[in-house]
C-alpha cells in the first residue's frame, strides 16, 4: 500500500506513518510475531515473500525516504535468520532469497532518486548480512553465487 501521495500532499506526516507501521508490525519479524501472536516459522514463507518484495521495491523507489526504511531493513534481516533447510516451504522461500540476492547484485540507484546514499547503504548491508554467519549456510550459498568478492 502506498501512502507517499498523502505525505507529499501534507495530509499525513511521515513520522505518523512510521509510528503506525511500528505499532502494527513491531521492530522486527520476531516482535511482529509476538504482537500478532503467531509462530514465526509457520508464517515464514509469506513473511519472506512480503519483506523481500517490499525491500526490493523501496530500493527501486525514487523517494525512499518516505518509507520506514529502517523498519523494512530490520524486518528483512530478522526474517532471514529464520530460514533453515528442512522448512516445509523451503523451495519457495529459497526462490525469494534468490530474487533478493539477484536484485541486490544488480542494484543501481535510480537516476532521479532523492536519497541514493541510503539506498546504496541498505543494499550493501543486506549483501554483507546474507554472507554472514547470522544466516544459514543455505542462504550463504545463494548469496555467494551473486556476491563473489564481497567479504
Amino acid at each position: 500500500m502506498r501512502y507517499d501521495p498523502l505525505v507529499k500532499l501534507g495530509l499525513i506526516k511521515q513520522q505518523v506513518l512510521f509510528d503506525l507501521a511500528l505499532a502494527c508490525h513491531g521492530q522486527d519479524y520476531t516482535e511482529m510475531a509476538q504482537l500478532r501472536q503467531f509462530e514465526p516459522l509457520e508464517q515464514l514463507e509469506f513473511a519472506v515473500r512480503k519483506v523481500v518484495m517490499a525491500s526490493v521495491d523501496c530500493w527501486r523507489h525514487p523517494t525512499p525516504d518516505i518509507w520506514p526504511l529502517e523498519l523494512f531493513q530490520r524486518h528483512l534481516l530478522s526474517v532471514l535468520t529464520y530460514i533453515k533447510e528442512g522448512h516445509p516451504e523451503f523451495d519457495s522461500i529459497m526462490y525469494d532469497v534468490n530474487i533478493l540476492c539477484k536484485r541486490a547484485a544488480q542494484f543501481q540507484p535510480k537516476k532521479f532518486s532523492n536519497n541514493p546514499k541510503v539506498q546504496i547503504q541498505m543494499v550493501e548491508e543486506v549483501k554483507v548480512f546474507l554472507l554472514s554467519e547470522q544466516v544459514a549456510p543455505c542462504v550463504n550459498a545463494i548469496a555467494l553465487k551473486y556476491f563473489k568478492g564481497i567479504n
